[in-house]
Formats: C-alpha cells, structure tokens, sequence
C-alpha cells in the first residue's frame, strides 16, 4: 500500500512539475538574442530588392532530446502575409516567430496559422496583415539548367547574412535521388545551417524559382516553383475547405 502511495505521489509531482516548466517555457521569450542585422553588403545588386521579401523564422519544438529552437528563412507571397518556408523548420513547432526585414515582428501561437505541406518540403505560415511587399513566383518554364542564380539567407547578425551565388546543375533532380513526388532543382552553390527556408532567385529575372531544402555535399537542393506553386493550391484549397 506505501509503495502504491509512493508511486502515485511521485507521478503526481511528475505531472506538476511538467505543467510548471511548459507554462514557464510560454511565459518565456526564447526570441531575443537574435537580430537583424540591416547593414548588409550584397554583391549582387538586385539582392537589395529582394531582401525586404526575405523573413527570418524562429521555432521552438520538442525534439528527441527535449526542447530544441532553431531557425532559418522565410519569403513572403502575399500582400496579406503568407509566408513560404521549408517544411521541416515548422514541424513539431508549439511556437513560431516571424521577424520582417523592416524589424516588424510576428508570434504565431494558433496550429491554423501555420501549415506543412504532405508531398513536399514546403510550409506557410499566414501572418493575417496587409500592404506587405512580396516576392513574384517565377514559371516553370524560366527554370532551365546553367541558369544563375542566388540565395539570400536569414538576415541575422549571427548566422548566414549574405546572398550566395550559383547555377542550376539539374532542374529535375527527383529522377536521380529523391522521388517521384517532387521536382527539385539541384544548384551548384554552397548553403550553411540557417539558409533553410530561404529563397533563391533568378540573377535574370528576380523572380523566385525555388525554396531552400537541404544541402547535399557542395550542391544546394530547392524545391522548385512548379512544386511550390502546387503546394499553395493545395495551401488555399485547405482553408476554402
């Protein structure tokens, strides 16, 4: 009976405790060592314009080790705040901020303003404002190999603050590596922790082409605007629904 008593007292404590530390961890703001830095040199000229569309997205989740924050980028879409990023920033997230270029803050605390595509590596998050410039979706047909192209990463003083420049290798890389799913667009340009998210853009056009995945070896990997433009169908069909 003292053992039961026992067993059930310390699953009682157990279970406090654990209410205590996560409403202290949604009492806490885990946000604000990070900062954007607004002195950023760009080589390529055009990058000056399209930062302004470029978001950083910081997350906080369980992981298997507990509780993990991490960030990378976002671009805006949409006057009214739709926000592309990778799929694999937001999942398992229980709390998301959005930083604009300008300073402008966001916190995203509702399941229903954030969203995880099922078919590719690409995620929204709907910031509910207005009059915000964005980013224009390049067709499929202005993607072709050789073509150059440049990524910006998340605007932070601490990690990646600069465009990186390159060229598409393969613009229909799922047929070699990953699947039948997804057209991804294989650039031969070197990303770093953080550009995860982020856009890359046409040195041509300015338009995007593509959503920073995930590198492999000195290669970007991105999903491209073909995939992306789907997914936002899909994105826009779920809220009608």
């Amino acid at each position: 009976m003292r053992c039961l008593l026992r067993i059930t007292f310390i699953i009682l404590l157990i279970g406090i405790l654990s209410f205590l530390f996560v409403d202290f961890l949604f009492k806490t703001d885990f946000f604000s060592k990070y900062h954007i830095d607004t002195n950023i040199k760009y080589g390529i000229d055009s990058a000056k314009d399209q930062v302004k569309y470029n978001v950083l997205i910081e997350v906080q989740r369980y992981g298997m080790f507990g509780l993990e924050h991490s960030l990378g980028g976002g671009v805006l879409i949409s006057t009214t705040g739709e926000v592309l990023t990778a799929k694999h920033i937001l999942q398992n997230t229980f709390e998301i901020r959005v930083t604009l270029s300008n300073g402008r803050v966001f916190d995203i605390n509702n399941v229903n303003d954030f969203y995880v595509d099922d078919k590719v590596d690409i995620g929204f998050i709907n910031l509910h404002s207005s009059n915000l410039e964005y980013a224009e979706i390049a067709d499929s047909n202005e993607i072709v190999k050789n073509a150059e192209v440049y990524s910006i990463g998340n605007p932070t003083e601490l990690f990646v603050n600069k465009e990186f420049e390159g060229k598409i290798v393969n613009a229909d890389f799922k047929r070699i590596f990953l699947g039948k799913d997804e057209r991804h667009l294989l650039i031969d340009m070197r990303v770093f922790h953080g550009c995860s998210g982020g856009g890359i853009y046409s040195v041509d056009t300015n338009k995007l082409i593509g959503i920073n995945s995930r590198a492999f070896e000195n290669y970007a990997i991105a999903v491209s605007s073909e995939a992306i433009l789907q997914a936002i169908d899909r994105f826009h069909n779920l809220q009608d629904d």
